[in-house]
């Protein structure tokens, strides 16, 4: 069946807790469905996913400077252990980004990617100790959606689809390790969908074809980037649908 002319699908990512405080009543009131993509272990374990303690960290940190220097310290005192590149090569490495100050940027990609797993998490769980200071299961119940709500969502017409179980890079993980992060994450979710989960919006939009092949194996239907641009659906590119971002339209 062809879409009418100017169609949308409205999605969002990650749970929170806005979707239900703010974005349900206005889609409920105005007869609008939504698609929504949590992060399940954070409702499911009460964890604060790393990505949302960065930009929590930086939200709390006015001098973003204290942040950068840490970072730094951190690089020097685990060069060795952790065989870590010069300051300089990774600054030089830094892809630009559309909406973030230098400072930001570095910060996020060198915790959210360039520094070895291990060592991000000691360094985002120490930053979010020092510059948060509160209980990690206390804040996620704040923080992300309830079990409750999204069932009240889900009563009311709303759709909810995969966005993996911890929200990690998917093409750093071993093939077999990123086929549990979809099906945990789909297991978790069927509670409130009960007709199957159908669509996947990739953590970070990373992926790849082995990536598309498994969830195309896992009975997923539509899958969701980040790429910023108008999108033909068609069962060619069913599983790399391209979609805005809010900030690419004028505030």
């Amino acid at each position: 069946t062809d879409l009418p002319k100017n169609s949308f699908l409205l999605t969002f990512d990650d749970g929170l807790k806005d979707i239900y405080t703010y974005v349900f009543p206005f889609l409920k009131k105005n007869h609008l469905q939504g698609t929504f993509f949590p992060i399940t272990n954070t409702i499911e374990k009460h964890f604060v996913a790393d990505v949302h303690k960065i930009h929590i960290i930086l939200a709390n940190t006015n001098d973003k400077q204290k942040i950068v220097e840490q970072i730094q310290n951190f690089i020097k005192l685990y060069k060795k252990k952790f065989n870590l590149k010069e300051l300089e090569e990774y600054y030089s490495e830094l892809r630009p980004h559309r909406y973030d100050s230098k400072e930001i940027n570095f910060i996020k990609q060198m915790l959210q990617r360039k520094l070895p797993l291990t060592l991000r998490k000691i360094l985002v769980n120490g930053l979010f100790k020092k510059f948060v200071g509160k209980n990690e299961q206390d804040f996620s119940k704040k923080f992300y959606v309830s079990t409750d709500e999204m069932k009240e969502m889900s009563e009311n017409g709303m759709i909810f689809g995969n966005h993996s179980y911890s929200h990690p890079w998917l093409t750093e993980l071993p093939l077999d390790e990123v086929k549990k992060e979809i099906q945990k994450s789909n297991n978790f979710l069927k509670k409130f969908q009960p007709n199957g989960i159908k669509c996947i919006s990739y953590p970070y939009g990373d992926f790849n074809q082995k990536i598309v092949d498994i969830c195309r194996d896992e009975r997923l239907d539509m899958g969701f980037t980040i790429t910023p641009k108008d999108t033909v659906i068609d069962k060619k590119n069913a599983l790399l649908l391209s979609r805005y971002d809010t900030n690419d339209f004028p505030q």
